[in-house]
């Protein structure tokens, strides 16, 4: 990386766009400034792959910023905040190019012992309800919703029946349907 740079600012000396008597007290912090990349779907992040030096300007579909891991995807960039239900082409969960995959329901329903209306003393917590497990991006299963505030409701999240072996299942109107998003 240093004969790298050092390169770059042998060229740029030679060419004239950078004097060492400019004034410029930090000729590197110029160098920096000229770095570029190509922006291929215009999210503002560029493929490292791509770093070129630009004088001026920027040329329209370059930006500053690299780091972007799939520059064919307008969703995939550095520090992206959303989930996602799709995958990216290459079949990866990875928007936010940190190199791991992070899932936005990441609890599993269980049964507690709880006070609740019907006096049966069970009831089931906010999570993955089917099948008992957490469900992998982009794919859907039954998901126990709390109400919010969860006291709101008193049967909401009760169970209509306990089960020896400590389960319970919910009622049916407190199971939505989700899908599993990622970034």
């Amino acid at each position: 990386m240093k004969s790298r740079f050092f390169l770059v600012f042998v060229v740029l000396l030679s060419a004239g766009i950078l004097s060492c008597g400019d004034g410029d007290k930090n000729p590197v912090a110029d160098l920096e400034s000229l770095s570029c990349y190509k922006d291929k779907d215009g999210d503002g992040f560029g493929d490292s792959a791509t770093e070129t030096i630009c004088k001026g300007d920027l040329p329209v579909g370059y930006t500053r910023i690299g780091g972007d891991c799939d520059d064919s995807d307008v969703r995939v960039f550095p520090g992206q905040k959303e989930f996602f239900i799709t995958p990216r082409s290459n079949g990866s969960f990875d928007f936010d190019c940190s190199g791991n995959t992070e899932i936005k329901f990441a609890t599993v329903s269980s049964c507690v012992k709880a006070e609740d209306p019907d006096g049966n003393g069970c009831r089931r917590t906010e999570g993955w309800y089917s099948p008992n497990k957490l469900i992998f991006c982009g794919q859907s299963s039954g998901y126990v919703v709390q109400t919010s505030p969860p006291n709101d409701d008193p049967a909401k999240n009760d169970c209509p029946a306990c089960f020896p072996n400590g389960d319970c299942a919910p009622y049916s109107s407190d199971v939505a349907k989700y899908i599993q998003a990622c970034r």
